[in-house]
């Protein structure tokens, strides 16, 4: 189940250094995501297609904004929402700050982002995943992203696996 997560989950390949063995195929599961899934829910139940939410945590969180980078350069925005719990922003040498860095000149997003961080995930890890977050964090709240709505918020007595039920519960109460 591990290895279909991290083949879903990702983009590009891993570095060899990352350690996956699949990986690289965000960009399928978020066509997926867009050509299958979200026609097949909205045609069997009632949904508000104009209020739609991403949220995952790790790896998950990681998929989340990959995704809201691609909706920086796609005609039809899919998402509204995205929830982003301490994402693995070190995955393939910071390949998402990077891209947003690049693409900000084009940023012209509507939604609201909602970024959290575990304040002990650094000692888990023994990374330097705060100076990311937070750096991340100032380039999405910066000027160039002006209709990106972004809320972030630190959890200092958590690690990596205590974020996501904080940040969903906060993230659910804001979207209603």
């Amino acid at each position: 189940m591990d290895s279909l997560r991290d083949r879903d989950y990702t983009f590009p390949k891993a570095l060899p250094r990352d350690s996956f063995l699949l990986s690289g195929g965000g960009d399928k599961f978020l066509s997926f995501i867009r050509s299958e899934l979200i026609p097949y829910v909205e045609k069997t139940y009632k949904a508000d297609r104009h209020n739609r939410s991403l949220m995952g945590h790790s790896l998950g969180a990681y998929f989340t904004l990959y995704a809201l980078l691609q909706e920086l350069s796609a005609q039809e925005r899919c998402f509204k929402t995205y929830v982003a719990p301490s994402p693995s922003l070190h995955y393939a040498d910071g390949y998402l700050e990077k891209e947003f860095m690049k693409r900000r000149a084009m940023a012209d997003v509507e939604g609201k982002l909602f970024l959290s961080y575990g304040g002990r995930e650094d000692e888990e890890d023994q990374a330097n995943g705060m100076e990311k977050y937070r750096s991340l964090c100032d380039l999405l709240s910066g000027p160039e992203f002006k209709g990106l709505r972004v809320n972030s918020e630190v959890y200092p007595n958590a690690g990596h696996m205590e974020t996501a039920l904080p940040a969903f519960k906060k993230a659910l109460k804001a979207i209603k």
